[in-house]
């Protein structure tokens, strides 16, 4: 059997006719699905008055319509994400396609990660490791102490375990 999708005047009239006491097999033939829809449809819209079913059916197609949306966008996505792979193949090149995205297109950095494929990890060590090699403006050269102190508060190592870090700060701080 072809496939048929009944509109809402046609639900409502092989409702109607259910309920007045006709066969599964006569409604079949008269609207032309099979008996296994009919039932689907019986199940789903019995009990509902004309104007929640066309609502209901209106919604369904919106739904529908919705989703199929979301598919197309989701296979844009999935195509313009690998042509960035191809154009941009190493974390040289996609850093600053994140920071462009990020700067000017107003995403977060990580969506910007996400979009172009590269891991925040990686922007993130870059970062800390730009600032780390970047002479100090106007300091002396500060001891190990301190510069360990500065490096656990900007987050360049988290505190270990063994407190050196800890008791690097405790020194500096008394």
């Amino acid at each position: 059997m072809n496939k048929r999708r009944l509109d809402a005047e046609e639900i409502e009239r092989l409702l109607e006719l259910s309920e007045l006491g006709s066969t599964v097999t006569e409604l079949c033939q008269e609207f032309g699905i099979s008996p296994a829809t009919c039932f689907r449809i019986k199940a789903r819209y019995s009990g509902l008055d004309p104007d929640c079913l066309r609502r209901m059916l209106a919604l369904e197609d919106e739904l529908k319509a919705a989703i199929r949306e979301r598919r197309r966008l989701e296979r844009d996505l999935d195509a313009i994400q690998g042509l960035l792979r191809k154009l941009l193949p190493g974390p040289d090149a996609k850093e600053p396609a994140v920071a462009h995205l990020v700067l000017s297109g107003g995403l977060s950095e990580r969506r910007a990660c996400e979009l172009v494929g590269l891991h925040r990890s990686t922007i993130r060590y870059r970062q800390l490791a730009r600032r780390a090699r970047s002479p100090r403006r106007g300091r002396s050269a500060q001891g190990g102490d301190r510069t360990a102190l500065e490096r656990l508060r900007s987050g360049w190592f988290p505190a270990s375990s063994t407190g050196t870090a800890l008791d690097a700060s405790k020194r500096v701080g008394e």
